[in-house]
C-alpha cells in the first residue's frame, strides 16, 4: 500500500458566552505528514495571536481576546 496523503480534520469550537459556543468543521488535504503538522501549528498560533480562524479567503474574526478561549481538536487519517 502507498500513502498518498494525509487528510486533517478540525473541530474549533469558540465559547460565545457560558452557555453558547459555535463550532466549525474544517477538513484539508496534504500532501506529507510534516506539511500537515506544520500547518496544524500554523492554525493554532493564528487563533490564539490573531482571533482569527482560517486562512487566505475563508477567515473568521474574532472578538479581541477570544483566540486564547477557543478550543482545536485535531484528528487525521492517512489517505491511500
Amino acid at each position: 500500500m502507498s500513502i498518498k496523503g494525509f487528510q486533517m480534520m478540525m473541530q474549533v469550537h469558540v465559547p460565545i458566552t457560558d452557555n453558547h459556543v459555535i463550532s466549525r468543521n474544517i477538513v484539508r488535504n496534504y500532501g506529507d505528514r510534516e506539511e500537515m503538522e506544520m500547518e496544524m501549528i500554523n492554525y493554532i498560533n493564528n487563533i490564539r495571536e490573531n482571533d482569527q480562524i482560517g486562512f487566505g479567503d475563508d477567515i473568521i474574526f474574532l472578538p479581541s481576546g477570544m483566540g486564547k478561549k477557543t478550543i482545536v481538536e485535531f484528528t487525521y487519517k492517512v489517505v491511500d
